[in-house]
């Protein structure tokens, strides 16, 4: 149960840093624009990513193993 929604609280999280931190120099140009803020925001979305799409493959193994 846990995992199935923990991809999704860190994806929410991510967005509430992404929103209300301080994640880019608007004086800067392409990458270099991301202060360390926005690489943890980014991070945290890819860390929410990766759990969602473990969880969806974990329920697919089990359906297939049924």
């Amino acid at each position: 149960m846990l995992l199935s929604i923990i991809g999704h609280v860190i994806a929410l999280l991510a967005a509430g840093i992404a929103v209300a931190g301080d994640t880019w120099d608007a004086t800067r140009r392409g990458i270099a624009r991301l202060r360390p803020t926005g690489w943890f925001a980014i991070a945290i979305a890819l860390a929410g990513f990766a759990a969602s799409t473990f969880d969806s493959w974990r329920a697919y193994q089990d359906q297939l193993e049924r």
